[in-house]
């Protein structure tokens, strides 16, 4: 009788692994698609960073000139 209650108990603590180790599974999957969201969301601001720094300059590079060769007035 004693066997058959450590047998159930033994299978009872496998079954409770087996769920927790499900559960980890599943909240690292969900961790992993959260980082590569992550990842695509910091691409695209670098790319948008990059973006307005190369416009910045050609605007700077205008406002430049502008002040170096100034339109003669007549």
């Amino acid at each position: 009788m004693d066997q058959a209650r450590a047998g159930k108990k033994q299978s009872l603590s496998d079954l409770v692994r087996d769920q927790r180790e499900r559960e980890t599974l599943e909240i690292a999957k969900q961790a992993n698609v959260i980082a590569t969201e992550a990842r695509q969301v910091a691409k695209d601001q670098a790319r948008w960073t990059f973006w307005s720094f190369f416009i910045a300059m050609i605007a700077a590079a205008i406002a430049a000139a502008a002040w170096i060769f100034p339109r003669s007035s007549g």
